[in-house]
């Protein structure tokens, strides 16, 4: 378990590394916002808690309850504000339906919830047997398993259908089978920025979902709660966090690098993310 937490740790450095660049742009060439302060607040929650993992999962510990605890909130901070990076991005979307929008807020509080659940459990935690390494109490793993993947999953799941639904309303082409299947597998018929959406969409459903699933299955075809199992289970924050930041620079970015082509005010590209008021104030969505 320890080398899985290191190597999670070392690939969540080399993103924040191999992403200065565009991070130092997203502070230098926009203001300063309440969706910036999310994505970097996301990405230090992160880093946070792989550290401490990685500390909790090599170093001999007497009293386990303190950085667990601190590891719980961590990771609930983490997928908190993941998860509002993945709600700013269906409000985005449909900010025109305040009924799509609130359902989707509604499921960033269930994610919330469960983030709660996940940092008050973590005061119950143990030595790892006879050894001083640490490990959470396993009658409470239930709880770890639902708040950082099964809660996630449905939310992630339902926004990669909503934002896939949007993005298809760009497409101006008959409504048939085999144009409707181009357009979902490969994006034709989209605006050229519709369709770098689509196909950010598609790598997060892959990468995340899948991911969920796959790690869920496992975590109870093998018994439960064991060391291996739990690496497998936070290893989903870590993609998560990777793709979330990732979506979010992209769009963030995309939107200034297709201005010129008017990607976004287009009559033909409904899809909008800043909102202009009727006293022609603009209010910042992503």
């Amino acid at each position: 378990m320890h080398l899985a937490f290191s190597c999670i740790c070392q690939a969540i450095i080399w993103d924040i590394i191999s992403n200065l660049d565009s991070d130092y742009h997203l502070i230098h060439d926009f203001p300063l916002s309440y969706t910036i302060f999310v994505y970097f607040n996301s990405r230090v929650a992160t880093f946070v808690a792989f550290m401490i993992a990685s500390v909790a999962s090599t170093r001999p510990m007497n009293d386990c309850s303190g950085i667990l605890s601190a590891l719980s909130w961590a990771i609930a901070v983490s997928i908190s504000s993941t998860s509002l990076l993945y709600f700013f991005r269906v409000r985005a979307l449909y900010m025109q339906n305040r009924y799509v929008v609130g359902f989707f807020f509604l499921l960033w509080i269930a994610v919330v919830a469960g983030c709660i659940a996940l940092g008050i459990q973590g005061r119950n935690s143990t030595n790892l047997g006879s050894s001083p390494y640490c490990i959470a109490d396993t009658t409470d793993s239930v709880i770890m398993v639902v708040s950082i993947n099964i809660i996630p999953m449905i939310n992630n799941v339902l926004s990669f259908i909503a934002a896939t639904w949007k993005l298809m309303e760009n497409a101006h082409v008959e409504a048939n089978f085999k144009n409707r299947f181009k357009l979902i597998i490969f994006g034709h018929y989209l605006p050229e920025f519709s369709r770098a959406l689509l196909k950010d969409n598609q790598i997060y459903f892959l990468s995340v979902v899948v991911n969920h699933v796959i790690t869920v299955s496992i975590f109870y075809d093998r018994g439960g709660f064991r060391p291996n199992n739990v690496a497998l289970v936070f290893a989903n924050v870590a993609v998560m966090n990777l793709m979330g930041g990732r979506i979010y620079r992209n769009t963030r970015l995309g939107i200034r690098s297709f201005s010129h082509l008017q990607a976004i005010s287009s009559p033909s590209q409904p899809v909008a993310f800043r909102a202009t008021g009727t006293d022609n104030t603009t209010s910042e969505i992503v």
